[in-house]
């Protein structure tokens, strides 16, 4: 089929709708391979930032007790918040 002829026959908000409803048939199988709360990344947050709350984390005790020690430092956020996450 042409893309004229396409175009001609369908209205642009048909054509939204339709790549919308593919879109979301794709994000419910994406959903199911990879669900949200098996997502790895859910309880490693604090590595991005240290310094906001975070109630879940596969950290042992001794490692949480040390996360709050370490985001306690206010002149160790200041650093944090004044460069890259790469160069801190």
């Amino acid at each position: 089929m042409e893309a004229e002829d396409f175009y001609s026959q369908n209205s642009v908000s048909d054509i939204i709708a339709a790549h919308l409803k593919m879109m979301m048939k794709m994000l419910l199988l994406f959903e199911k391979y990879y669900p949200e709360h098996e997502d790895p990344r859910r309880q490693n947050m604090w590595i991005v930032n240290p310094f906001v709350e975070h109630k879940e984390t596969a950290l042992s005790n001794e490692e949480a007790f040390q996360l709050i020690e370490f985001s306690s430092d206010k002149e160790l956020e200041s650093t944090f918040n004044s460069m890259s996450i790469s160069k801190f």
